[in-house]
């Protein structure tokens, strides 16, 4: 069986960009039983205050996070 993994830098359905270039293509890999998985950077609660003014030491970790999820 075919496995493919997606690192993506948002979380899943989160980023236009995202469902655009890869995600819209989900079911049809499941149709064709195809395993997938995907790993986003930063966590949906980074996402959610990334693009909002403030949150300094909230942003730091998130991203710092990613860093250290994606090294080990």
């Amino acid at each position: 069986m075919k496995k493919i993994l997606f690192l993506s830098p948002y979380p899943h359905g989160d980023a236009p960009s995202q469902r655009f270039r890869f995600e819209q293509y989900f079911s049809f890999l499941e149709e064709s039983n195809i395993n997938y998985s995907q790993k986003s950077f930063i966590s949906k609660e980074t996402f959610l205050i990334l693009y909002k003014k403030g949150f300094y030491v909230k942003k730091i970790l998130g991203v710092s996070k990613g860093f250290l999820k994606r090294f080990w």
